[in-house]
């Protein structure tokens, strides 16, 4: 049940929120609903040697030419369910805060439920993105493997 996110990686909650299941029964959960969310930001917990969300999202920005860094940093959108969970973006705001230089402002969007569909969509749609398509016929004739090609 990983159902928010702690703002402060340091805070632990009494709080409980209970849970009806679909037979009915009631639970209780407390703490332990922020406990997998934390693996998000700190991986090492479980013993997963990679780097946290914020972290990735730091490299991503690093990898691209230095005058894109503050626009990029300034357009960070969380799709998918991560906006979903409570205090996810007031958390990689907070930890994205401490990795910038001077002057750099973070701002993370969080996107609405079908803005992943929307987005394939429209990407879909351009002419250039149709030359990259895998046909049906070529799957069939070339099997899986056909999928890592990288003649576009």
């Amino acid at each position: 049940l990983c159902s928010r996110v702690r703002v402060d990686n340091e805070a632990k909650s009494n709080r409980e929120v209970k849970y009806k299941l679909p037979d009915g029964k009631l639970i209780s959960v407390g703490d332990d609903a922020s406990q997998c969310c934390e693996l998000l930001f700190n991986p090492a917990l479980n013993n997963i040697e990679c780097q946290g969300i914020h972290e990735l999202v730091n490299t991503s920005i690093q990898k691209f030419e230095k005058n894109l860094g503050a626009q990029l940093r300034a357009n960070i959108v969380l799709s998918g369910y991560l906006p979903r969970l409570k205090g996810t973006k007031e958390r990689l705001l907070r930890e994205l805060d401490t990795q910038v230089t001077s002057g750099e402002v973070n701002k993370v969007y969080c996107a609405g439920d079908h803005s992943s569909f929307i987005g394939a969509s429209i990407l879909a749609s351009y002419e250039y993105f149709q030359t990259m398509w895998t046909t049906k016929e070529a799957y069939d004739e070339s099997g899986a493997p056909i999928i890592y090609r990288k003649d576009w």
